[in-house]
């Protein structure tokens, strides 16, 4: 059984880890309503667009402060689009989960079942939950001329 001194430093340390804020469950990465766009190196020829999912660790890797964030990210010509579309504790990627179609091109799962998809000059994310219809959380327009984005070739 615990000595009385060490349940008074128990009850002092919570309690210091309760009014500095700190906690044992990492945040949330603030979700993008928009996508940010930034010049894509290298560019990409006319006509073509890549889309895929990244994560976005925020260089936090060895810190539980912060989940990871899921982005989609959508380039075409000079143009690379990144928008933080989900936060999880454990996302997972990978060809294992599906995608590499024409229209299905990648498909992740961050507390859900995300799908990357293009078609009719559009990109777009869709969450699949179990009982419930497929939602779009994001969507990408292509510039003319270009009608789906492919997986990069590397």
């Amino acid at each position: 059984m615990p000595s009385a001194g060490r349940t008074l430093l128990l009850f002092v340390a919570i309690c210091l880890a309760c009014a500095t804020g700190k906690s044992s469950a990492p945040g949330k990465r603030p979700i993008d309503v928009e996508p940010r766009r930034s010049v894509g190196r290298p560019p990409l020829a006319a006509g073509q667009a890549e889309a895929f999912f990244s994560l976005n660790t925020g260089a936090d890797q060895g810190s539980a402060e912060k989940e990871a964030g899921l982005e989609a990210v959508v380039r075409f010509a000079d143009v690379e689009l990144r928008q933080t579309i989900a936060s999880c504790r454990t996302p997972s990627l990978g060809s294992a989960l599906g995608g590499g179609t024409a229209e299905l091109l990648e498909v992740a799962y961050c507390d859900a079942e995300l799908w990357l998809e293009t078609k009719n000059g559009t990109v777009f994310v869709t969450r699949h939950m179990p009982g419930e219809k497929a939602a779009q959380i994001a969507r990408f327009v292509l510039p003319p001329g270009v009608f789906r984005a492919t997986r990069p070739r590397e």
